[in-house]
């Protein structure tokens, strides 16, 4: 497998000596390619934008750049069909918390995927609300940095709990996301997803659905997420639901990402 690290082809990735490595110092996109390009790419554009800027990372280049080679190492990769793609942007500096300079380093990698659309799981999965650590209110939970200890840890306590994912709670004892998921819940027709300000990932599949469906962005509850008609979880992989609800809504959301592609 080939990597493109700061635009050159290797089949090595990047040296332990850099501040990703060391800090958790940058931020990352995870993206899903279908028919050899890359899916809901403007909205992976906006993200990692406005991360580089709240991280005071500076790129030599337009950012577009950066996605154009995504799709050349995709190509290069010959991955003519569904794939994922990740791209890794760094600062590339020496020094301590303080760093020499703010500028960025990047690492994509790639690796194809027999799936070519969006493929909804057979089961629901069981999760349990996560109280070991709660989840930070700020602009920098909106981003995917490479910082992803409670993401982690939220893993390793729905393991040792028997069930497939936790519920993050945040500092206000309120819904936020699953350890690799937005959430969105429907009780009484009305589609809901933990607002900004409750701290979850400004995720890329979430943007489309409150582009595509009539979603309102509020405080969800750990009741409101108990007393749901439905609950359904998405990322780049696809949707899943919880396993206690029917599955109406995640075949809906299934089916639009599909026309999507």
């Amino acid at each position: 497998m080939l990597f493109n690290l700061n635009g050159k082809i290797s089949d090595k990735p990047f040296s332990t000596v850099n501040r990703s490595f060391k800090y958790g110092d940058g931020l990352f996109e995870s993206m899903r390619i279908f028919n050899g390009t890359i899916f809901n790419l403007n909205n992976h554009i906006k993200r990692l934008s406005e991360g580089l800027k709240l991280l005071k990372i500076n790129i030599p280049y337009n950012i577009s750049f950066l996605f154009n080679s995504v799709q050349d190492l995709v190509e290069k990769n010959n991955i003519i069909r569904g794939g994922f793609a990740r791209l890794t942007v760094y600062r590339n500096s020496n020094g301590y918390y303080l760093p020499e300079n703010n500028n960025a380093g990047f690492l994509i990698e790639v690796k194809k995927d027999y799936k070519n659309e969006f493929i909804l799981e057979k089961k629901g999965i069981k999760t349990i609300f996560y109280n070991e650590y709660y989840k930070p209110i700020s602009k920098l939970s909106n981003i995917k940095t490479n910082n992803s200890l409670i993401y982690i840890l939220g893993s390793i306590y729905a393991k040792e709990n028997l069930v497939d994912d936790s519920v993050l709670i945040n500092t206000n004892g309120n819904i936020v996301e699953t350890t690799n998921s937005n959430i969105f819940i429907r009780k009484n027709s009305e589609l809901i997803t933990p607002s900004l300000n409750q701290g979850p990932l400004d995720g890329t599949i979430r943007k489309l659905l409150i582009k595509n469906f009539n979603v309102c962005e509020k405080l969800v509850t750990t009741d409101d997420y108990n007393n749901a008609d439905e609950v359904v979880f998405t990322n780049i992989k696809g949707v899943k639901w919880l396993d206690s609800k029917n599955n109406n809504l995640a075949r809906e959301i299934t089916q639009k990402l599909n026309t999507l592609i």
